[in-house]
Parts: C-alpha cells; sequence; structure tokens
C-alpha cells in the first residue's frame, strides 16, 4: 500500500512541475523587458497576477505605448479624449522614477484646441500650460495632421539631447521655420502639403542621416557628417534655390544622396509650368 503512494507522489511531480510558475521567477529586468512588447494597458494590467508582478510596470517598465484603441469607441469624441488623458496621467503618477527609453502617443481623434463661451464677459485671462520639458528624450516620432510651426517648436526646444526626430504632417497656412535640435543625428521631416510655406533651418554637427519632403531650406550648416540623404523638395523663388545650393553644397561627406521633385510633378500634372529662375 506504502509503494502505492509512493508510485502516486511520484506520478505528481510531473504535473506539479508542469504548472510551476517559472515565468514570475524570472529577473525584474527581463520581465520589464517582455511588458515592454506590450502596449501599456495590458502592461498595467499584468499588476493584478500576483504580487510578484504587481510593481514591476512601476519600477523598471522603460517603453510606454499609450493608444485610445483600448478604449471603447464612442460618438463622444470629448469623452473618449478624457479617458486617455486621464490614464496617462495615472501611468505618470504611479510610476517610480525611471528612465523612459521610448514613447509612443496614439490618438486618432481630433478636437477643437480651445472652445469658449464668454456671453457677457467682462474680463477674462487664458493662461496657456508652459512649455514641455523632456531633457532625457532621445527618440521623437510625430505623425499628425494639421499643425502650427510655433507649438511644434516649443516642443522641439524642449528636448536638447534628442537624437532621431521624425515627423510627418500638414503645416498651416501661416508657415514659420522649423528649427531642430543641434544634438540631432537622425533627422525625417515629412509635410504632406507643399504649398503651406513652412521651411527648415538645419545647423546640425552630428547629424548622419537626413530626409526632408515638401518643405524648403533657409539655412543649412554644420551638415558634414551626414552620409545618406533624401531630399525631396523644389525651390520656388531664387533665394530659395540659392539655400537649396548650400544645402547640397554642405554635404561634404555624403555617400549615399537621393534627389527628387515630387512637386515639380504635380505642377506639371495640374498644367502649371514649372519656376524659372534669372541668371
Amino acid at each position: 500500500m506504502e509503494n502505492a503512494e509512493n508510485e502516486d507522489t511520484k506520478r505528481g511531480k510531473p504535473d506539479e512541475e508542469e504548472n510551476a510558475d517559472r515565468i514570475s521567477n524570472l529577473p525584474d529586468f527581463v520581465l520589464s523587458h517582455i511588458l515592454s512588447f506590450l502596449p501599456i494597458k495590458t502592461a498595467v494590467s499584468t499588476s493584478l497576477l500576483s504580487p510578484r508582478w504587481r510593481h514591476i510596470w512601476k519600477k523598471h517598465l522603460s517603453v510606454l505605448d499609450f493608444s485610445d484603441d483600448f478604449f471603447q469607441p464612442n460618438d463622444d469624441r470629448l469623452e473618449l479624449f478624457k479617458t486617455l488623458a486621464v490614464f496617462v496621467n495615472c501611468v505618470f503618477t504611479l510610476r517610480k522614477p525611471c528612465e523612459v527609453r521610448k514613447m509612443r502617443l496614439s490618438c486618432t481623434h481630433s478636437l477643437v484646441d480651445h472652445k469658449f463661451s464668454l456671453n457677457g464677459a467682462v474680463y477674462f485671462n487664458l493662461r496657456r500650460a508652459k512649455a514641455i520639458r523632456l531633457p532625457s528624450l532621445k527618440k521623437l516620432q510625430l505623425h499628425i495632421g494639421y499643425v502650427e510651426v510655433s507649438p511644434m517648436n516649443a516642443l522641439l526646444s524642449g528636448c536638447p539631447n534628442l537624437e532621431t526626430l521624425d515627423l510627418c504632417f500638414y503645416a498651416e497656412d501661416s508657415g514659420g521655420i522649423i528649427r531642430v535640435p543641434p544634438s540631432l543625428k537622425w533627422l525625417k521631416i515629412i509635410i504632406n502639403n507643399s504649398d503651406a510655406g513652412a521651411s527648415l533651418e538645419i545647423d546640425v554637427p552630428v547629424l548622419e542621416y537626413l530626409c526632408i519632403a515638401n518643405i524648403t531650406i533657409t539655412d543649412a550648416n554644420n551638415l558634414q557628417n551626414v552620409v545618406e540623404a533624401s531630399v525631396d523638395v523644389f525651390p520656388s523663388s531664387a533665394a530659395s534655390a540659392f539655400t537649396f545650393l548650400k544645402l547640397l553644397g554642405a554635404l561634404t561627406g555624403i555617400k549615399h544622396l537621393v534627389l527628387s521633385c515630387s512637386t515639380t510633378k504635380r505642377d506639371s500634372r495640374s498644367g502649371r509650368p514649372p519656376p524659372r529662375y534669372a541668371t
């Protein structure tokens, strides 16, 4: 009888080993690396698994992926936006001080910037938010709709150590000069509307990769370290043609260069003659 019980016990050990929670026994840095591949809402949800997981995302998670896809869609865009904003705020309130290596914020629903009803108001004072400061941010990717250059510059000025910048947007008709941080090593700026009048000022001594489209160059300096570039612009005046040539002349260390003029092609299809320059 005793031998039979021992045999049953032995047979039960493999089942216990198969059901063992081996993942929870991994080091914190391994668990946080696993969580970094998940959307932040899913990563936060793992805190409910067990006491072992409760503080992993708070202490060690350095990749934050925020998206409104995880919230129930409805016709009230304002409420959806508020829900996302509250969630983002809670995450940054609860997490412990640790490095944010990568952050993605996706909000697919657009809202009116400001809407006020001032019927009968005698005095009104609106204080705009202070500039954003992200001194440790290394990589920034923004693919958005219409935006003015001024708030774009305000954001970039708060990222003094940025190394990778990927911008894709529709520029407002007011135009303006985009100024990028001098710490950049990788720069890509795509403006979807070529007639917006936005321009770019480049002075980035450590830049290695450059890709620009549909934007006028107002000044170009310190591009000797650029080894790969893709330029899809066409000067609209003699002055901009001069700065365009200055840009090409500044690429003294270039090894791979792609030049195209999609703006000219669009003008040709629309029946408008390409620009001409006086000599």
